[in-house]
């Protein structure tokens, strides 16, 4: 949107980016001194350092991406790799997300429910799909939508697209990791999470129309990756996956659990 966030997470280099892409300073703490700040929290430890919000955007994405997304982002801490560069190998995705699925799952849920019940006024949340954000079409229109939600005066609405587009679809895109893979999940992981995303469809939350339609799209897209995932025989027993690691040390692998 053009908008400068501050963050909970202190991240220089996607600032960097940032800067790179439309050329103005942000900053990274928690100020007085920025229109929006971004933050993952309350996660898995549960503190809420940015305790004064009364609005919000809350920005949803499909579980099935969004979790490989995180593995991504503490494999490049890991290598020390220029963040959003790289896709984790994929062994190492497949021995990190079966230590880590549940949580991960978890805390997903956990974040969106926290936000929702957090500030219950629909007129003072924005609930935003991740994927229609960076689509080509919806894209621009949805910045423009976030822009209404932030005020005007902040950027003229008439910049707000081509800002989208050089941003999204622009500089950002070059450095972004490039997906080797399609990252793979056990049918014992498709079914919890359909039966997450199934609970969360038949609460409340769901009068949200975006909530709604978000789940709906979710819960479709893992039914079908799982029945792929059986038609094609990717499915790993526990049995192999034992064995996969039975042998030399990864060195790797090791660092990056104790990383979580």
């Amino acid at each position: 949107t053009g908008v400068w966030t501050g963050s909970t997470h202190g991240n220089d280099k996607m600032l960097g980016k940032q800067v790179r892409s439309v050329g103005n300073p942000a900053d990274d703490r928690l100020t007085e001194n920025v229109v929006v700040v971004k933050t993952h929290q309350p996660g898995k430890i549960g503190v809420l350092r940015w305790k004064n919000a009364t609005r919000a955007i809350i920005i949803i994405r499909d579980p099935l991406n969004a979790i490989p997304s995180a593995c991504n982002a503490k494999w490049e801490i890991h290598s020390q790799t220029l963040m959003h560069s790289e896709q984790t190998p994929v062994e190492k995705w497949i021995y990190w997300r079966d230590l880590h699925f549940d949580n991960q799952l978890a805390m997903w849920r956990k974040i969106i429910t926290f936000w929702l019940d957090r500030i219950k006024d629909s007129q003072k949340r924005l609930v935003v799909i991740y994927e229609d954000l960076v689509d080509q079409e919806k894209g621009p229109f949805i910045a423009e939508e976030i822009m209404t939600f932030l005020g005007h005066g902040i950027i003229p609405s008439a910049k707000v697209p081509c800002i989208w587009r050089k941003v999204v679809k622009g500089s950002a895109k070059k450095i972004h990791r490039p997906r080797r893979y399609t990252p793979s999940y056990l049918n014992e992981q498709f079914d919890a999470l359909i039966g997450n995303l199934t609970e969360i469809y038949e609460s409340d939350l769901i009068s949200d129309p975006n909530i709604y339609r978000a789940i709906s799209l979710y819960i479709k897209n893992a039914g079908m990756a799982k029945t792929k995932n059986e038609k094609e025989g990717i499915q790993t027993s526990q049995e192999n996956r034992g064995q996969m690691w039975r042998g030399p040390k990864k060195k790797g692998i090791k660092k990056l659990n104790h990383l979580l």
